[in-house]
């Protein structure tokens, strides 16, 4: 296995994006970049777990950078998501994502 895997984001599956913002924030972190709303209708081909979900996705999500780490914060909003099932069998966490070429 080759060894030249590169870090591209850490995401935080959370439960309430202004509290989580604003505890960030509160620590001296930098400004975070604007919430985007992900929704799956937005998208024709989305598949989760292979599928195509049988209801609509919606998800908060912000990125901030600190240092050479991006954070990723998302919080579930509607309809069925990795993220909602984390954070119901889990609570809140993070997962760490790396790009492959």
């Amino acid at each position: 296995m080759e060894n030249n895997w590169k870090l591209h984001h850490v995401g935080v599956a959370i439960r309430d994006m202004d509290k989580t913002v604003e505890y960030y924030q509160s620590l001296g972190i930098a400004t975070f970049e604007p919430e985007t709303l992900f929704e799956s209708s937005n998208f024709t081909d989305l598949k989760l777990y292979g599928k195509t979900p049988d209801t609509t996705v919606k998800l908060r999500i912000r990125f901030v950078q600190i240092g050479p780490i991006q954070l990723e914060l998302i919080q579930p909003v509607e309809g069925e998501s990795p993220q909602k099932e984390f954070l119901e069998s889990r609570g809140e966490g993070s997962n760490v994502a790396m790009p492959k070429d």
